[in-house]
């Protein structure tokens, strides 16, 4: 099968949509499938031995962006050539805005097979945080207008499954497959102690984490009230937040009283080559914690918390879209309503003091997580694409 992969970023820049392509591409091409990832010529530096990256023009992205007719035409025409040179059978494009919505309707006077899978700001809206680009009016109809023309929808979690069928797209067109994790890697025990003492904690502080870049949707501004509430509690812990822009909730908790309790650390997601995602040193960290605090407002999926439950860490977060339906509240760790930061502080002071809820939270949070790995997700968009291409076929 030949399949290409139509995405507006690519590694090395990270985040859940980059990943997921790279996994399953990753996966299809070393299972004998002739896979090609295409995006803005921008991030060109990034090249895979097992498949083929390719470019597109300068200037595509710019295009789409500040004049869509202009850079629809562009990107169709580029998306023509392609084609013709490499007889694909199937196109995934990945962020629906604004190549999905600019290509679509190419895919379908081509009768190309089409899958789109979003990704978050995408589709979602969340007007507290000035999140999602829907909020503008144009781009707004062009989505509902657009993304309802896809083969196939897929849904990384039922939140992302509700703001399609919100979109007036069909219940049959869309599948459910979430995000993954290579739950492998997180099976190898690291040198904990060796891990705590390079991140300076000491060995009878309790090790609290948070993973993640500091966007207001993800509510990282509320752990230093959080701490100031679990500091009533005990005293026996620190907290480290692993991601870029957590040096601003460091300022935010020296300004509470209560930066002595928090560590943060720049984004340390990428390893020796850019698609080791986590890195091997990331899956050492969540290793040597005690619990995963994440306390979003609203997300596509959170795969954070799926890393941490790989690596036997209870969760505790909230009842927010995107990651309510990951974990069962009391069964992997517990969830509270977002901005309530008494009940977080104590449902991590819960875990930190019964022993054995916390081992047994930490036994489920690892069966949980074997739901998620990278080859059962990407046999499922495999399966997908050749259960559409058999359809196209046969109309």
């Amino acid at each position: 099968m030949k399949i290409a992969h139509l995405i507006s970023s690519y590694l090395p820049r990270v985040g859940g949509a980059q990943i997921c392509v790279h996994n399953i591409a990753l996966r299809h091409s070393q299972a004998g499938q002739q896979v090609q990832v295409i995006a803005p010529a921008e991030y060109g530096n990034f090249s895979s031995d097992s498949y083929i990256v390719s470019g597109l023009w300068r200037g595509t992205i710019f295009l789409l962006k500040n004049q869509f007719e202009w850079g629809q035409r562009y990107l169709c025409f580029q998306v023509d050539e392609l084609q013709k040179r490499h007889q694909f059978d199937v196109w995934q494009v990945t962020i629906g805005y604004p190549f999905g919505a600019a290509v679509v309707d190419h895919f379908n006077r081509k009768g190309i097979p089409c899958v789109l899978r979003c990704s978050g700001e995408d589709i979602q809206v969340h007007e507290e945080t000035a999140y999602g680009v829907r909020r503008n009016r144009d781009v707004d109809q062009r989505v509902r207008s657009q993304y309802v023309k896809f083969d196939r929808t897929v849904a990384i979690s039922p939140t992302m499954r509700d703001s399609y069928l919100e979109l007036n797209i069909p219940q049959e067109r869309i599948v459910m497959i979430p995000n993954g994790v290579d739950a492998r890697r997180f099976s190898f025990g690291s040198n904990v102690e060796q891990t705590r003492k390079r991140l300076g904690v000491p060995s009878e502080r309790k090790l609290i984490l948070t993973v993640g870049r500091n966007h207001p949707k993800k509510g990282f501004d509320q752990i230093p009230e959080i701490i100031r509430g679990l500091k009533a509690l005990r005293d026996d812990f620190l907290w480290l937040i692993v991601g870029e822009g957590s040096e601003d909730i460091l300022k935010q908790a020296k300004h509470c009283g209560v930066d002595r309790y928090l560590i943060t650390k720049d984004n340390v997601c990428l390893g020796s080559v850019a698609a080791e995602y986590p890195s091997q040193e990331l899956i050492a960290i969540y290793q040597a914690a005690d619990v995963f605090v994440f306390p979003t407002l609203i997300e596509t999926f959170g795969i954070v918390v799926i890393e941490a439950m790989a690596a036997g860490l209870p969760v505790v977060t909230t009842h927010a879209l995107g990651v309510k339906d990951l974990l069962d509240d009391g069964v992997q760790g517990f969830k509270v309503e977002p901005n309530d930061c008494q009940q977080m502080a104590e449902r991590v002071h819960r875990l930190l003091s019964d022993k054995s809820l916390h081992q047994q939270c930490s036994i489920n949070a690892v069966r949980k997580s074997r739901e998620y790995d990278w080859d059962q997700i990407a046999q499922r968009y495999f399966t997908l694409y050749e259960n559409l291409i058999r359809e196209k076929r046969a109309s």
